[in-house]
């Protein structure tokens, strides 16, 4: 069974993202839901697009992929012309808290190399379209969730000799989760992996690592009409010696919001959950 230890939750303030259907969905709703098993037109997605089938545990997925970005866009129903989304920029805070102080911080790598320092600003706007439309089949106020597995295949090499190896995902313009990984050593990746299944899915010389139901949460304040997900693998060797995928793809609208948090500010829903393991440093 799955605890919230295998959880990546973040929280950010800002304009509301937007999805597919035509009218706002009910709370709970999953509003996007792709696990690439059986054919997919993949035309939501923009990149050097590729689908893999592997032996269970992996089955089919996105990928695989190597130093690339995927991107996933949803969109929202809008007819009429009314008033531009807002202009005004809002604080994006990610937070999650380690087991071992419970201290919130923002998302960092915990590398030496280039993901060392935190990737924001003191106040950075979303990239939100600037075209008009009005509220009909905006995405309303809340907090909506993107969860999906990951999939690192072969010699993933933190931020070491041949690394730095990075995975990270943005929400329309803005980096939400960044992370170093490793397939050599998991105790230096943010959490244990769910599964390590061997060597056997693409080179026989290096381990394979599974990260189920990764989730990033995130409360937007405004309505808007478009959501987009940028899945960016940062490597520096060919797709034989290391690369990655992404599977079981959902999106989720879990909750309205009470009420709408002043632009500058964060309306905190609840504390990150844990992530597991402290990183050290390789000797």
């Amino acid at each position: 069974m799955r605890t919230d230890m295998h959880r990546r939750t973040l929280l950010l303030c800002a304009p509301t993202l937007t999805l597919l259907l035509n009218a706002a969905p009910a709370l709970g709703d999953i509003i996007y839901s792709e696990n690439f098993e059986h054919e997919s037109l993949l035309t939501q997605y923009t990149g050097n697009l590729t689908t893999s089938s592997l032996a269970a545990p992996f089955g089919n997925f996105l990928g695989r992929f190597g130093n690339e970005t995927v991107r996933l866009r949803l969109e929202s129903e809008i007819t009429g012309n009314g008033n531009a989304p807002s202009p005004h920029p809002y604080d994006i805070t990610p937070i999650h808290d380690h087991l071992d102080n419970g201290i919130p911080q923002l998302d960092q790598s915990g590398g030496t190399g280039s993901q060392g320092s935190p990737p924001l600003g003191d106040n950075p706007a979303l990239n939100v379209s600037d075209t008009g439309g009005t509220n009909d089949g905006l995405y309303q106020p809340g907090t909506y969730s993107l969860t999906f597995d990951l999939y690192l295949f072969d010699s993933w090499d933190f931020d070491w000799a041949h690394g730095p190896d990075s995975f990270a995902v943005e929400v329309n313009g803005q980096r939400l989760f960044d992370e170093l990984l490793t397939t050599h050593d998991a105790s230096y990746n943010f959490r244990p992996p769910d599964e390590a299944p061997g060597t056997s899915a693409v080179n026989s010389r290096w381990y394979d690592m599974i990260y189920r139901d990764i989730e990033i949460v995130f409360t937007m304040s405004e309505p808007t009409d478009h959501l987009d997900f940028s899945f960016i693998g940062t490597l520096n060797q060919d797709l034989n010696d290391e690369s990655w995928g992404i599977d079981n793809i959902r999106v989720a609208f879990n909750s309205r919001s009470a009420a709408v948090p002043s632009p500058g500010g964060l309306a905190l829903l609840g504390s990150g959950l844990a992530l597991g393991c402290k990183r050290r440093r390789k000797d």
